[in-house]
């Protein structure tokens, strides 16, 4: 909650006395986003108002000093796989941070750390604000999902066709 307070304490124009008048309503979200994760599928909707949706939504659209130090904290803090490596795709490099939980649905979390998946933009814009289906979760939470590993996720064959390899 602390990254919260430091950031709503960066706003002006009333929007900081809006956003920590927020913060006990926030910070019981934060608990219960920890306490269900990794089934976050269980997660209720928050019951915020328009103009503490857009206020909430404005802790993460505008950069401040205290944002900038969360988004350098939580990528320092990935391990040297995931410091260098976007988390969904293993390719690129995490040039953003995906809202695992849209913003668009969970204003909350717009600056909650568990929240913010360091990723590449190409993996952010293609997940876009998909994390659920009728089934459930249909996206990998990566901080806390038990990742089978006996489970063969990806195989390849490489052939060669006029000495030009072709993968499938």
């Amino acid at each position: 909650i602390a990254n919260y307070v430091a950031i709503a304490n960066s706003k002006r124009r009333g929007r900081d006395v809006r956003l920590r008048d927020l913060r006990i309503e926030v910070e019981a979200r934060y608990q219960d986003y920890a306490s269900l994760a990794p089934e976050l599928e269980r997660i209720a909707f928050g019951t915020f108002t328009p103009q503490e949706t857009v206020d909430l939504l404005h802790c993460y659209e505008n950069e401040t000093q205290a944002l900038d130090r969360l988004l350098v904290a939580i990528r320092t803090t990935q391990d040297t796989y995931g410091n260098t490596l976007c988390g969904y795709c293993g390719i690129n490099s995490p040039a953003t941070s995906d809202h695992y939980l849209p913003s668009s649905e969970f204003p909350e979390f717009a600056v909650y750390h568990h929240n913010l998946v360091p990723c590449c933009g190409e993996c952010n814009s293609n997940k876009g604000d998909r994390w659920r289906d009728a089934n459930g979760r249909c996206i990998l939470y990566l901080y806390s999902d038990a990742i089978a590993t006996d489970v063969v996720w990806l195989h390849a064959s490489v052939d060669f066709e006029r000495n030009v390899p072709v993968a499938s």
